[in-house]
């Protein structure tokens, strides 16, 4: 009875850790954001993940014309076209489902933020963005495209 009790707890972490144990490149990959609006293409260079506007749901505006970056806060940048952004920046792999260390940056609202990305499973991701403390942030989750 004493070893099928402690094959049970055994199964029990093991099985816990196996859903949400990664590795750094899992995170690789092409992402939907919430609703579909964008596909955000995440690819590592030199340890470091970043993550790339690669297409979006609604391209164009009502001129036809690409959407540019008109909320950014650096007047310079207003007239790039949202296809091309990056979206993450320097993030860091920092235990088996966490990256941290890096910038969020929104193109509807042309605000950075810090950041946290948690894999849920592998096909789900957690962003989330913050000002100042974790605590204070808003979390939406992608899903990876296939």
């Amino acid at each position: 009875m004493k070893s099928i009790f402690i094959i049970s707890i055994l199964s029990i972490f093991s099985i816990a850790n196996s859903q949400v144990s990664v590795v750094a490149d899992s995170i690789v990959g092409e992402w939907y954001t919430p609703d579909k609006r964008a596909l955000v293409t995440i690819y590592e260079t030199n340890g470091i993940y970043h993550g790339e506007i690669v297409d979006l749901k609604n391209p164009t505006n009502k001129n036809g014309e690409p959407l540019k970056d008109v909320r950014n806060k650096k007047r310079a940048l207003r007239d790039r076209e949202v296809v091309g952004i990056k979206v993450l920046k320097n993030f860091k792999f920092k235990r088996r489902n966490k990256w941290s260390g890096g910038v969020l940056y929104s193109p509807l609202r042309g605000k950075s933020y810090s950041g946290i990305l948690k894999m849920k499973d592998p096909n789900t991701l957690a962003v989330r963005g913050y000002m100042g403390t974790p605590s204070f942030g808003k979390t939406v989750i992608w899903k990876r495209k296939r």
